[in-house]
Parts: structure tokens; C-alpha cells; sequence
């Protein structure tokens, strides 16, 4: 029998309000609970008042979305209370809550997880209501209405809108990193102390600046950095070996942050780069108009482009490659779009090509002479090429030459090392260097650095952005359709990647794909390309997935910043990328599995081999034939969407999400076999079962498994120098407290309960210590010794 819609909508309302009364009324018996008591008690009298709140919140919604529904879609309201129904199917999620007691690590995880479990299904609930609507404006025949608004703006208007929505995106992204307490890394305050020597001191030398600590004015006190400094041609001069670039960019926000202080130094500096930014994703939107595409497929590349990693973050970091990919960006859309320039315009791209010395005048020649090449070609088919030659020539000769000069009145040298961490070299140094280069570095490690750039986990494009892949589909489509442009494209951009490979260059401590910023409009051209020639569904389906999962990423890089800077140089031993700690849990860690190519050895590292087989595997299935023809209804939709939230609440909500990481195996006095993660550095293990710790006014976290299950610890803390109060936790359960003398201290951990990890026993200690009252820590370290009893 049918039932009927009235039942239908009172069954959905109810059981929804059921499972969220069930998810408030945990959250509300949390705050009492720890790993040894976490039963969840039930109350009809609180279960029915949750119940209450729980129906007016579910009620109130379905009432909104529906007014909201039918005034959009210009619809009747009881029309539009059936059709947003299963917009509440979500709600039914809800009741998955308690199953997260199962796995009761703390408190604090506890919440955590309920957090994260109410706002999946909150955007599965969002993500239900766009579904409903666009499969009702397809029924009504109706597009969406931003695209057609966006497409009856007037160029002018429509490059505002694109800039100030990327600036804006841009300085939200700066100030919450900022907040998040990011401050200027790498090679950023060196580009800033430039800035404030040509300032405040009205020269290059900056020996002065970095023994007066002047970085400390945007780094905060306290902070010392090592000066990235080489000798100058004058006696005693230090000159830095970063090309001048940025630092002449960020000089007028420079004095003005300097002189506002406070929060706004800083953020003034990272929207100085987003001014470029912003300018570069716009000139992305224009060559794509240029080429005749849609507005549809300019825009969805142009959000692809400006809010994914790399450009999103390079857009707000203090790097010249930003710079670099505009400038390159700007002469390729001049000259390609098949007409004769203006002299205007010859004369800025000549101009402009030559500044890109000024940003590194060693790795950009890369850049620099393919498009040099490229602009003359093109230049040499117009009727009028012997003006126009000079034109374009006489800027860029005269723009190179200033540089040159000013390199040779400061370093002392015409050679391109001189701006360089190398520094000034003779000719035998440079030969000797470029043995090295070509013949000392064996193959494998420069193909490993290559394929690193798009597959490591720490910085690898592709596993933070994964829709370009689709890039290296677009290009096979542009090498089948479109040769010459394809061909065009890869002369242009991939010298510098492959440059960059062949000298083994890795990112220091930098946002991801730092390698691959300069010349990255290239691979998002091809992106372009893709989303305008591709007709399969499967395809189509993949990149709504990758196009998600890259603009999470980059949420979540915001929110996280400290997994934006990852070194892959030389001496980092570390495979694991932060970022997917995140995405773990504390039953299974993802960097296990996914590749990794350090500048260690790599052989041995299974997913290295996996990954790149997935990977062209991919590339040549795309190619084929096939295709998958499957129409989704709304309701097939929506239960698409519940199975993938159902997924994302296990995932994230049933296991706890502690990462357990640095497995240390230890012998125990007892003969037992235990293994310690993520052991502090400070606390020095003296001998089997005694730790000595040396610091008071902190807490110190031993996390180990055994393989079989304890029934008892004992624990001594002794410090013979005074006294020191001290509280011991197991887990989240506090049980001593209290102040360690000369005697020795024996509290006893018995009939505790125990976690079960896989086929080991975890178990957490937790010691903090307050301040000693008498006698000095540092010099005789407090000892802390436990005994483990399985029997």
C-alpha cells in the first residue's frame, strides 16, 4: 500500500528529530565522561526535552527551505514542501551518534568527532538541497541564475568582478593564516629585509640589518634567522643572494605596514602578493575568452585556477613565481592572439620579459628563452617585423643590461651565480659546477624529482589538487585535436619544470608545487581544454569529484596552514605529509600508502611504484572508447549522497582521530616487547623503565602498545633535588595528584580499562609538572620509572 505524503512527511520529521535528540543528548552526557566511564545513561525526561528542540529545529528548516524553495523556483508551497522533503533524509544520520562511544579514547576526541560528524551532515544536507533544485529547474526548464547574470555583464564588469572576488578570497585566506599563527618562513623574510634595508638604510648591504636583527620587526622578537647573504663587490659588504624582485614589489606596502605595526604589518605584506594574484587568474579568464571559449568553461577554470593549490597560497606568500607566471602569462595571451600588437604593447612585453631577471636571473632564463623565441617568431610573420623587432628587442635588451649592470656594480660579476647561494664564481668554478650538474647526478634522481613534483605527498600538485590530472588528459585531447598549440604550450612552460627536475630542485619550506608556480598556467590551459572537449560522463563525474576534493584541500590547508610548508630538500627524512594526518585516524594512517620521493632512498617504497601505475593507467582508460550512460534521478541522488556521508561519518566519526606516528620498539625490564609513539625529545630514556625529565612546567605523553594486555603499572617518580607538584593521567583519567619528593613516590595503576588496537593494547601516561618550589629541574632531572604487570 502507498503511504500516504502526510505520513511520509511526519515519519521523515520524526525519525530525523529522534536521531538528533539521540546526538544532543550525547553531546550533553559527554562532558562527564572519560576512558574509564563513558556509558551513556538515558533519561526519558531530558531525551524528551532534546526530542522538543530537536522537532522545532528540523521543522523550522523544512518550513524555510520550502518558502525559499517555492520563491525560486516560483512554485506553489505545497508543492514545494513535497519536492524539499528528502533535503531531511540527512537528519536520520544522526542517529549513528552513540555508535562513537565504541571507540572512547578522551573527552576532547569525543567532541571532536561529534563535531565533525554534525558538519558533514549539515553540508549533506546543503549539498541535498542543490541537488533538489537543480533537478527541479531541469524539470522546469530553467537554467541556473548566476551564469546567465555573469554572462550579460560587460567585459569591464565582468574583470571586476573576477579581481575583486579573487582579492577578497585572497585576504579572507591571508588573514585566517595569519590568525592561525603564521607568520614569514623560508625564503620570505629575506626578501622582506632587502625591503627594509632599502628603506631605512638606502642600500643593498645587509650586513647591518641582520646583526641588528632587523627581521625581527615583521618576525617578532626572540626569532633569529641566518643570514642568506653573500660578499659584494665593495670591502665588507653583504649582499643578499635572492634576486631583488619581490623586495622592490612589497617596498611602498612595506613602508606603510611598517609604520600601521601591529596585525596589519604583516597582512598588508601577503595582499600586496594578492594584487598579483588576482591579476594572474584573471588573465587565465581572458585567454580563455580569447580563445573562444564559453563563459561556462572560462569561469569553472578560473576558480579551479585561483582557489586550488598552488596559485591560491602562492597568491598570498611572498615568492617571485607568482610574479613570474603573470609576466609569462601576459606576453604568451599578447602575442597569441593572432593580430598585430600595439608599439605600446611590444615595448611593455619586451620590458616585461627582461624584468623576470630581476626575479631570479638563473632558474627564469628557462622561461625567459623559449618566450623570447616564441614573440620573435611571431614577430618575424608580420609585414611590419623590422619595427616591430625593434620595438620588442630594444626594451628587452636595455631591461636585461639594467639588470646586468646593477649585478655587476653590487656583486662585482656578469655571471647569472653571482645571485645565488653559490655566489660570485670564476671560470674554472663554473665549469667545475657544471660537471657536476650534468654528469654527477645520476638519471633516477632527476626522475624522481620530476615525478615528486606531482605525486609526493609532502608537496606533490596532484595529491593536493587532483583535477589536474585531467591536465595531462587535456593535453593528449590538444595533442590529437590541436598539435601545434599543445606542442606550442609544452616549448613554453616545461623547460623550467624539466630544468628544475634535471637539478634535482626541491621545495624548502614552502606551500606545495612550488617547482611547477612559474609556468603553471601551461597545466591549467590544458585543464581548460579538457573540461571544453570532454564528452564522457564518467569523466565529467571525476572532475566534479576532483574539483571538490581540491577546493576541500584548500580549505582545510587554511585552516591547518603548518601542512602548507613541508621541505623535500636535501637531509628531510620525514615521508609523511601533514596534511593527510589530518584525513587519518588512529586505526589507519594514509601516508603509509601514499608515495613519497625525499632525496633518500626510494627503492623500497612500495606506493612509489603503485601510484605511478595508477596513474598512467588512468591516462590510457581515458583514451578508450567507453563510457558509463548512467542518469541519476533526484532520489538516486540524494541516496548517492547519504552512501557517500555515511562513509564520511564512519571514517571520520566512528574511530578516534589521534595519529600515532614515530614507532620507537623498546625492551622492557620485564622482558616484555613495547613500542612507544611519538616520544617527546626532552624525555631522555635513562635506562629500560626510567625516563628522566628535565623540564618542569609542562606535560610530558608516553603513548604505547603491547602486544599483551596489562594488568597493572607501577610507577615511581623520585627527585632527591626538592619538590615539584605533579599530576599523573591514564588517558584522560586523573588519578594522582600531588608533590614528588627526595622520597620516592609509588603511585599504582590497577584494573584499569584498556584500548584494543588491532591485535596490540594502547595505552596512554600522562605526567604534567608544575613549577619546583625548590631545587633546579635542568640540572637534576626528575625520574619517572614504570613497571608493566600483564599477569
Amino acid at each position: 500500500m502507498k503511504v500516504p505524503k502526510l505520513e511520509l512527511t511526519a515519519g521523515t520529521i520524526i525519525f530525523g528529530a529522534v536521531g538528533l535528540a539521540s546526538f544532543l543528548n550525547l553531546w550533553h552526557q559527554a562532558r562527564y565522561f572519560d576512558f574509564w566511564q563513558h556509558r551513556l545513561d538515558f533519561s526519558i525526561l531530558s531525551f524528551s526535552l532534546f526530542f522538543l528542540i530537536a522537532l522545532v529545529i528540523i521543522v523550522i528548516f523544512y518550513l524555510s527551505s520550502s518558502v525559499i524553495f517555492a520563491k525560486i523556483h516560483q512554485i506553489s508551497w505545497a508543492e514545494a514542501l513535497e519536492v524539499s522533503l528528502p533535503s531531511l533524509w540527512p537528519f536520520a544520520l544522526f542517529h549513528l551518534a552513540p555508535l562513537t562511544l565504541r571507540h572512547f579514547l578522551t573527552r576532547s576526541d569525543l567532541y571532536s568527532r561529534l563535531c565533525l560528524m554534525s558538519g558533514i551532515i549539515l553540508a549533506g544536507v546543503f549539498v541535498g538541497l542543490v541537488i533538489i533544485s537543480g533537478q527541479k529547474r531541469k524539470k522546469l526548464g530553467k537554467e541556473g541564475r548566476l551564469q546567465p547574470w555573469f554572462s550579460s555583464r560587460s567585459r569591464k564588469q565582468k574583470i571586476l568582478i573576477l579581481f575583486s572576488l579573487a582579492f577578497f578570497l585572497y585576504g579572507l585566506g591571508a588573514f585566517i593564516i595569519q590568525q592561525r599563527g603564521i607568520t614569514f618562513s623560508g625564503d620570505e623574510p629575506h626578501y622582506l629585509i632587502v625591503a627594509h634595508s632599502l628603506i631605512f638604510d638606502h642600500d643593498f648591504d645587509l650586513s647591518n640589518n641582520y646583526d641588528q636583527k632587523d627581521y625581527q620587526y615583521f618576525l617578532g622578537s626572540g626569532v633569529i634567522i641566518q643570514p642568506h647573504t653573500v660578499p659584494g663587490a665593495q670591502a665588507n659588504s653583504r649582499l643578499s643572494f635572492h634576486s631583488p624582485g619581490v623586495s622592490f614589489l612589497v617596498l611602498p606596502f612595506y613602508w606603510l605596514g611598517f609604520r600601521l605595526g601591529g596585525w596589519a604589518f604583516p597582512l598588508i605584506l601577503r595582499l600586496a602578493m594578492a594584487l598579483w594574484g588576482s591579476l594572474l587568474s584573471l588573465q587565465l579568464f581572458l585567454i580563455a575568452k580569447d580563445k573562444g571559449w564559453s563563459d561556462s568553461i572560462a569561469l569553472r577554470l578560473w576558480v579551479i585556477f585561483s582557489f586550488t593549490v598552488p596559485v591560491y597560497f602562492y597568491s598570498i606568500h611572498l615568492y617571485p613565481e607568482i610574479i613570474a607566471a603573470l609576466i609569462s602569462l601576459s606576453i604568451f595571451r599578447w602575442f597569441g592572439r593572432g593580430q598585430r600588437l600595439t608599439a605600446r604593447q611590444l615595448f611593455l612585453a619586451g620590458l616585461l620579459l627582461s624584468l623576470l631577471l630581476w626575479f631570479h636571473s638563473l632558474k627564469y632564463l628557462f622561461i625567459i628563452l623559449p618566450l623570447l623565441l616564441y614573440a620573435v617568431v611571431k614577430i618575424l610573420g608580420k609585414k611590419s617585423w623590422p619595427q616591430d623587432l625593434f620595438l620588442f628587442l630594444g626594451p628587452f635588451v636595455t631591461g636585461s643590461g639594467a639588470y646586468f649592470w646593477f649585478q655587476k656594480t653590487l656583486y662585482g660579476s656578469l655571471n647569472p651565480t653571482a645571485v645565488s647561494w653559490q655566489g660570485t664564481m670564476d671560470l674554472r668554478q663554473s665549469l667545475s659546477f657544471l660537471q657536476n650538474i650534468l654528469f654527477n647526478i645520476p638519471f633516477r634522481f632527476r626522475l624522481e624529482t620530476l615525478v615528486g613534483y606531482f605525486l609526493d605527498q609532502r608537496d606533490g600538485l596532484l595529491l593536493y589538487a587532483p583535477v589536474y590530472l585531467l591536465a595531462f588528459v587535456g593535453l593528449i585531447l590538444m595533442l590529437r585535436e590541436r598539435s601545434r598549440f599543445a606542442w606550442l604550450l609544452l616549448f613554453l612552460t616545461w623547460p623550467y619544470f624539466l630544468n628544475s627536475a634535471f637539478l634535482t630542485q626541491r621545495a624548502g619550506y614552502a606551500p606545495q608545487a612550488r617547482p611547477l608556480v612559474a609556468s603553471f598556467w601551461g597545466l591549467a590551459l590544458f585543464l581548460g581544454y579538457f573540461l571544453l572537449r570532454n564528452e564522457k560522463k564518467y569523466l565529467k563525474a571525476l572532475t566534479t569529484i576532483a574539483v571538490f576534493y581540491s577546493l576541500f584541500a584548500t580549505a582545510l590547508l587554511i585552516f591547518y596552514p603548518l601542512n602548507l610548508y613541508q621541505e623535500t630538500t636535501a637531509g628531510t627524512t620525514e615521508r609523511a605529509g601533514g596534511f593527510f594526518y589530518l584525513l587519518s585516524h588512529l586505526h589507519f594512517s594514509w601516508p603509509s600508502i601514499l608515495p613519497s620521493f625525499l632525496k633518500i632512498e626510494n627503492n623500497f617504497w612500495l606506493p612509489n611504484y603503485i601510484w605511478i601505475a595508477l596513474f598512467l593507467a588512468f591516462l590510457v582508460l581515458s583514451q578508450g572508447r567507453f563510457d558509463l550512460r548512467i542518469r541519476l534521478s533526484s532520489k538516486k541522488s540524494l541516496i548517492l549522497v547519504g552512501g557517500c556521508l555515511f562513509g564520511l561519518l564512519f571514517w571520520f566519526g566512528y574511530f578516534p582521530r589521534l595519529v600515532l606516528t614515530h614507532p620507537a620498539p623498546r625492551r622492557w625490564p620485564e622482558n616484555q616487547s613495547v613500542t612507544f609513539y611519538s616520544l617527546s625529545r626532552v624525555a631522555k630514556l635513562k635506562e629500560p623503565g626510567t625516563f628522566s625529565l628535565p623540564q618542569d612546567n609542562r606535560a610530558y605523553h608516553f603513548w604505547f602498545t603491547t602486544r599483551e594486555k596489562l594488568t597493572a603499572i607501577n610507577i615511581e617518580l623520585e627527585w632527591p633535588a626538592g619538590k615539584v607538584p605533579c599530576q599523573l593521567s591514564y588517558f584522560d583519567h586523573v588519578f594522582f595528584k600531588g608533590e614528588i619528593r627526595a622520597n620516592k613516590t609509588r603511585p599504582l595503576l590497577a584494573s584499569f580499562p584498556v584500548y584494543r588496537l588491532g591485535k596490540n593494547y594502547l595505552y596512554w601516561l600522562r605526567i604534567e609538572l608544575g613549577g619546583a618550589e625548590e631545587g633546579n629541574i635542568s640540572q637534576t632531572p626528575l625520574l619517572f620509572s614504570f613497571r608493566l604487570k600483564s599477569r
